[in-house]
């Protein structure tokens, strides 16, 4: 049998910010309260805020630790954004 890699579909949600290469990310790392979104292939990060998910908080010093080794060793980026239309339908930008 003949193996074939099948391509992943694009990420269409930029939440967190995705990779300025190949558009994906890695999920997120905690360093302390301060989120790293990464794209372990091609070892860039970038910081996406401190104390906006509480799950910093059930991991240890060891965790922050392991984290920033690994990041100390990825370049800081820029995240890739889709462009936004100007009235997302947010609410605010419809009122007169």
């Amino acid at each position: 049998m003949t193996r074939m890699d099948i391509p992943r579909p694009p990420f269409t949600d930029d939440y967190g910010g995705l990779c300025p290469i190949c558009h994906r990310n890695d999920g997120m790392l905690n360093v302390g309260k301060t989120h790293w979104t990464v794209c372990h292939t091609h070892k860039v990060r970038w910081s996406i805020g401190s104390n906006l998910f509480s799950g910093w908080r059930n991991e240890t010093e060891e965790d922050w630790e392991r984290n920033s080794k690994l990041l100390s060793a990825y370049e800081d980026v820029a995240p890739f954004l889709y462009p936004r239309d100007e009235d997302d339908g947010g609410g605010d930008s419809n009122r007169s």
